[in-house]
């Protein structure tokens, strides 16, 4: 028996025979056999299993070449067509089935896969308030402005107007049990901020706040938002008492913070 040639045409599959020895395949019409997609046959199912031969749609070969088969390989373990992700060891496997004397494989990750997070907050202000958070400080406190978002209608806004540190905080318990991985972003931008005032994101550990980042004796006058991102240590996994805090510090009328896009994610 000749080799047997498979391609794939609008849907359907388009076996070219070469000899007519192949009449046993399910049939065929002239020189071609047509099968559609919902009717393709597992392994060994329609195709034929010879010796030092070819193998058609999923048909396993011994000691020969699984020639364009869908999927086919060599029964000896080396893979002529890997279909959907599948491998074999010893024999072959054809859209996830088994093969006799193989193992069927595995649908494996081909580079699209999502390695899929939990977010435990995720909060743009979009409420046009700032509910949920512990607002503290003897600047004026933070509130939702629909002046400067970096994204949607609101973001969180601060002008302390003290030079005390800190200035303007709010803070948020969130609770990690049972997640690891955790990861904490959010898009600040700061206006106006001179060596005097201060800007200070931290987390909360169970015991101590953890520094973020921190303008400290720096000024800082964005532009535009600045995306940060951080990942954190095994000491935020786990943690009933996990916590975030923003801390605004300016003295000047026209010196203030925005927040927007919090967001406490994990990886697991």
């Amino acid at each position: 028996m000749k080799a047997v040639q498979v391609r794939r045409a609008i849907g359907l599959w388009l076996v070219s025979i070469d000899a007519v020895a192949c009449n046993s395949l399910l049939g065929y019409h002239g020189d071609y056999f047509i099968a559609d997609d919902a009717g393709l046959p597992a392994a060994g199912g329609g195709g034929a299993d010879v010796s030092g031969g070819s193998a058609a749609i999923g048909g396993t070969a011994t000691g020969a070449t699984a020639g364009a088969a869908v999927g086919g390989t060599v029964a000896d373990g080396s893979i002529e067509s890997a279909a959907a992700g599948g491998a074999a060891t010893g024999g072959g496997t054809a859209m996830g089935g088994t093969a006799t004397g193989g193992e069927g494989g595995t649908g494996g990750c081909d580079g699209s896969c999502v390695n899929l997070s939990v977010v435990l907050l995720s909060d743009g202000f979009e409420s046009g308030t700032v509910t949920g958070w512990t607002l503290g400080g003897p600047g004026a406190p933070w509130e939702a402005s629909s002046s400067a978002p970096a994204g949607g209608i609101y973001s969180a806004w601060a002008r302390p107007q003290t030079t005390a540190d800190p200035g303007s905080v709010m803070q948020r318990t969130v609770s990690t049990v049972g997640h690891s991985g955790i990861s904490v972003e959010y898009d600040r931008q700061l206006v106006g901020l001179d060596p005097a005032d201060e800007w200070r994101a931290s987390w909360f550990d169970g015991t101590a706040w953890v520094v973020l980042e921190q303008t400290d004796s720096a000024s800082a006058d964005d532009s535009q938002y600045v995306h940060e991102s951080f990942t954190l240590p095994a000491s935020a996994d786990d943690n009933p008492d996990f916590a975030i805090y923003f801390n605004c510090t300016a003295g000047a009328a026209l010196e203030y913070c925005y927040l927007d896009n919090v967001v406490v994610r994990a990886g697991q």
